[in-house]
């Protein structure tokens, strides 16, 4: 069990015993499985096609869409490698991780081959259309490389209003994917059922955080407030103080010239009252002004 792990291989316990599966997770949540075996070795070897069908896509310098691209390379790694689609049960979905899924939304398996495949394509690319408001809102998941911060930061780059009409797109795209795919009508209502609770469970916990976190915010600016009002009352407290020992030490200065009532004789002139002196004064006496 430990080495199909490690090997990338999906374990299958069935009425006939365990079985292996390969599957490997192509551009826009494209899923490309193989079929199951019995054989660990013979699952391996599916999922060295499945790996090097990836690579291509990736490596391939191409302006072809994904949609034009993806049978290509399909057709020419499995004739390069001797195999068939039939052979190894080649067949893909689309799985979506919309917002506040608990489990993606998934459509039903396509076999790599004929119209169904082209089927399977079509319902690619419409998914993928729909899900473009929602990936748009979501910018912050590049920006952030992050997408569980993203998911917690969305409402505050998209409307509520924006946000249901992009899910409603979505819903609706993948209702028709389904029944263009031939999936039972309630079947298909029953998943959008679970989507829509998921979703609206985790906006009210997400519009909860943030309004936590708007009173948190509010909170802060507060507290910095009284901070710096506290500040300032202590700073004006110390200029106080210090423009009272510097009355006092000119008060003293006074007393030591013999200037009673602050008012000087020269001869029989009575000259006035005696200027207060300059704040460079007090410098020059060793009084300390303050800034």
């Amino acid at each position: 069990d430990s080495e199909a792990r490690m090997l990338g291989l999906t374990q299958n316990r069935q009425a006939q015993g365990l079985f292996y599966s390969a599957h490997v997770t192509l551009s826009g949540g494209l899923v490309l499985m193989s079929r199951a075996h019995r054989h660990l070795c013979v699952a391996r070897g599916f999922r060295e096609v499945l790996m090097d069908i990836r690579r291509r896509i990736s490596g391939a310098n191409s302006s072809q869409s994904f949609e034009e691209l993806f049978p290509q390379v399909l057709q020419t790694c499995l004739k390069d490698w001797g195999r068939s689609a039939a052979e190894l049960g080649l067949r893909f979905k689309v799985c979506l991780r919309p917002l506040w899924a608990s489990r993606p939304l998934c459509t039903r398996p396509y076999r790599c081959s004929g119209g169904d495949l082209e089927l399977g394509l079509r319902a690619w690319r419409k998914l993928q259309e729909a899900m473009v408001p929602l990936q748009s809102a979501g910018a912050s998941m590049e920006d952030l490389r992050c997408q569980k911060r993203a998911r917690s930061h969305v409402l505050r780059s998209i409307s509520s209003c924006e946000l249901h009409a992009a899910r409603l797109k979505l819903s609706l795209a993948y209702e028709a994917v389904m029944n263009e795919a031939g999936i039972a009508v309630h079947c298909v209502q029953a998943r959008l059922d679970e989507l829509r609770k998921d979703q609206l469970e985790g906006e009210a916990k997400q519009v909860a955080l943030l309004k936590q976190a708007e009173s948190a915010k509010e909170a802060l600016l507060e507290a910095a407030c009284r901070r710096r009002r506290r500040q300032e009352e202590q700073h004006m407290q110390k200029r106080r103080a210090l423009l009272a020992k510097v009355e006092l030490k000119i008060d003293a200065l006074l007393r030591r010239l013999q200037v009673p009532g602050g008012r000087r004789k020269m001869g029989n002139a009575d000259v006035g009252l005696i200027p207060a002196p300059p704040v460079t004064a007090g410098r020059s006496l060793g009084i300390d002004m303050g800034p």
